[in-house]
This record gives structure tokens, sequence and C-alpha cells, in this order.
């Protein structure tokens, strides 16, 4: 049977926003499958008796007969009230209605988690087992006790349902069954794309705090280096290179507001950390050097940034490593600098020898 739309309803429970971002993701991979939210909240019935579960899908299937929702499309409940033990956290109970939850998806991971990603992913497993079973029991029956990375893996303990996201697969005995199916190709393409931006952001978030890891940097001004011992690397530079580096280390926080530089700050504050560094034997020709930099036309202040720039992504391999050690400005500031914790610059002679920095020398 074919599926051409899947609406998605929120209960009392939920977040718009949860909701409508999930939409957003799920929209945002081409495919046949339409994604639309449904009007207003569900709203259970209000007995305490009997399965939950079974009241959000009694009120579903009034939901869908009172708006005339086709049968073949699909009615999932993204629901903001967290229920455990059920089969990953979301349940279908039969035929094109199905629950998911939004809440409790910070058990199954080490890591913050922002709700739309599993929810996303489970949205589309739904669509995908509600093609090839007609209900829970009979998508029990070929549930993987043993964790495969795959859709139907039945993760028995919470950790699996990490390792079944982040893989975003159909196992090898599974694909048998979706063709079988006779599924159309492309409806299972837009599932595993789905799955598959489901799982990059995961494994993403998995090892930003590994990644986004800042390490200790050790200035040495006169050898015109810089080390960093998490990563075991080393940046060298040119002695113009190094003074204004050094230069946007003295500046800190505050920064440097380009646009107002002039070359009366340049001689009085950079000019003689040069110096220090210069071996020729024209004064002037360094004063030059200086005053270049404050020139607009020659551009020469922004080339060198760029230069110490590539030289930490070329030692790094990231951006989002070497972002913490060039000088830049980002989006919400107005000024240049470089976006290191003041306490993580030792300025050394030698490794793990501190000495003054060069301003004060």
């Amino acid at each position: 049977m074919p599926l051409t739309n899947i609406y998605l309803i929120t209960d009392e429970h939920g977040d718009s926003s949860v909701l409508a971002r999930t939409l957003d993701l799920l929209r945002s991979v081409p495919g046949p499958v339409r994604f639309g939210i449904c009007d207003g909240i569900l709203k259970k019935d209000r007995q305490d008796t009997g399965d939950e579960h079974q009241r959000y899908l009694g009120a579903a299937r009034e939901y869908r007969d009172s708006r005339k929702i086709p049968a073949e499309d699909l009615l999932l409940v993204v629901s903001g009230l967290p229920v455990e033990d059920y089969w990953y956290n979301s349940k279908l109970v039969a035929g094109n209605d199905g629950i998911v939850h939004t809440g409790n998806w910070e058990r199954y991971f080490s890591f913050a988690i922002d709700p739309i990603y599993p929810v996303a992913y489970e949205i589309a497993a739904w669509a995908l087992r509600s093609r090839l079973f007609g209900n829970t029991s009979d998508a029990t029956r070929f549930a993987h006790r043993n964790p495969r990375g795959c859709f139907m893996d039945l993760c028995l303990n919470d950790s699996e349902v990490t390792l079944k996201m982040r893989t975003g697969d159909i196992c090898p005995e599974c694909q048998k069954v979706v063709r079988g199916k006779a599924l159309p190709i492309n409806f299972v393409n837009q599932i595993l794309h789905i799955w598959s931006t489901v799982g990059k952001k995961l494994s993403y978030l998995n090892t930003a705090d590994f990644l986004n890891e800042v390490s200790l940097m050790e200035v040495n001004f006169s050898k015109k280096e810089i080390y960093l011992p998490v990563y075991d690397a080393k940046v060298e530079m040119m002695p113009v290179q190094m003074a204004v580096y050094a230069w946007f280390l003295k500046c800190g926080t505050p920064g440097v507001a380009l646009r107002d530089l002039s070359g009366d700050t340049l001689i009085r504050e950079l000019l003689p950390l040069y110096l220090k560094l210069y071996r020729g034997a024209n004064g002037d020709e360094a004063r030059n050097t200086v005053l270049s930099l404050a020139d607009p036309k020659t551009n020469s202040l922004s080339e060198i940034m760029s230069k110490i720039r590539k030289k930490f992504l070329d030692c790094l391999g990231s951006e989002q490593l070497a972002g913490h050690y060039f000088i830049s400005k980002r989006e919400d500031e107005a000024v240049h600098r470089i976006h290191l914790p003041e306490d993580h610059i030792h300025w050394v002679e030698s490794r793990g020898v501190r000495v003054a920095p060069p301003w004060k020398g």
C-alpha cells in the first residue's frame, strides 16, 4: 500500500516548538512522503482505567474520522507525556495510528539530546513498520533481541537505542522483508536519508564534548612557536605574525575593532612587540611594516590574520578545534579577538617554563 502523507498531532502535554522543529527536519529530506501537522491538540478520554496508549489511539481514530483522514495515511500522536517500557519509547497498536513520545529520551543517551532527533527517527521508523506489519504483535515477531544497528532492534538495554539510531540501517534479514512487500524504492530511500540525517547529528553530539576540549596554549614568543599539549601540536609563525598574534592576546576579550584602528595605536602597542622579533638593520622598515597594517588599502592586517588562521587549521584539521585559537570576529561581536580563556594561555621560554608576557619583559 503506498504511503503519501504522515500527519502529526501533539497532545496537551506536548511542546509545539518540538513538533514544528521535528517537522522541519523531516521535510528537509525530499521524497514521496509528505509530512504535515494537524490542527489543535489531541485530547484522550479522561477515564483513569484501561491502557493509556489505547485511550490515545482511540482519540486518534476519532480525530481521523472527524477530519476524514484517508485510511492509507499515517496519523502519529507526538506526545509530551513520558511513558516508559514501550518499544523505543513509542507504540504502533494497529494499522496506521501510532504514538511517539518526546519525553524520557535522555535515559537512552550519555549526552544532552534534543528530542527532535530520536522523534524524527521513530516517525520514519513507524512509517516503514506500518507498511511492513499490521500491528505491534506482528512487528515483534521480526524484532531482534540482539542489537544489529537495525531499525527492528528490540533494544532491551537502553544503550542499544543509541546504536540503532546512529547506525540508521536495515539489516539483510529485514531487507528481505522490505523486498517481499515490494515497497517503492524512493519511499525506502527517503526513510534511510532521514535516518542518515539523524545519525550524523547524534554522532556529532556524542563526540562534541571530546572535540570541543580546549587545550592549554604555550606561547614561546622568542621562538615564534605555539604549542598545544592536548593535541601535541606546534604552530610556527613569522616575526610579524607572532607580533600581531601576541598583540591580540594582549588586547584580550575587548578585542580590536579593525575599522577604528589607527597607525598611532599600532606604533605605540604593536611596534615594540615586532621590534623584539625583527632582525633587520633598518628600524624605519619595521615601522613602515607596522604602519601598513592600519592602511585599509593594503589589507595587510587581514592577510596576516588569514595566514595565522590557516596555520591553526592546517595543524588541527577542523574549524571546530582551530576556532579557539585563531583571530576571528563572531557574528554577535563587533571586534576581532582570540576566543581562548585567559587561564589557558601560558607564556613560556621552553616547554613548561613560564615567563612574563613580552609586553612586560
